[in-house]
């Protein structure tokens, strides 16, 4: 599977694109939000700062939103395809968002 053409920053999907729930969308459904989020909370708690730690947060509840965004277009396009899956994985977090 190539995932290049895939993958793109616009948020709303295109119509050439198929609806990917492998590799690491099998264990997220934002996978790449949910790596910035890890990599952020990392640093926050390696350094001990809690102002990153306070970002982290904000962070989250702006990834939170825009993947909420993103998921409406989603389920527009993909339909029950996309609710099975989405009942199916966490948003951000395995197992528990």
């Amino acid at each position: 599977l190539d995932l290049g053409r895939f993958l793109t920053p616009l948020p709303k999907p295109r119509d050439e694109h198929a609806l990917i729930t492998e590799g690491a969308f099998k264990t997220v459904r934002h996978p790449m939000y949910s790596g910035i989020l890890l990599a952020c909370a990392g640093l926050a708690i390696a350094s001990g700062d809690e102002a990153r730690l306070a970002l982290t947060a904000a962070l989250f509840w702006v990834l939170d939103q825009k993947a909420s965004y993103e998921e409406e277009w989603l389920e527009q396009r993909y339909g029950a395809a996309y609710e099975q899956y989405r009942r199916r994985v966490k948003k951000l977090v395995p197992w528990l968002w």
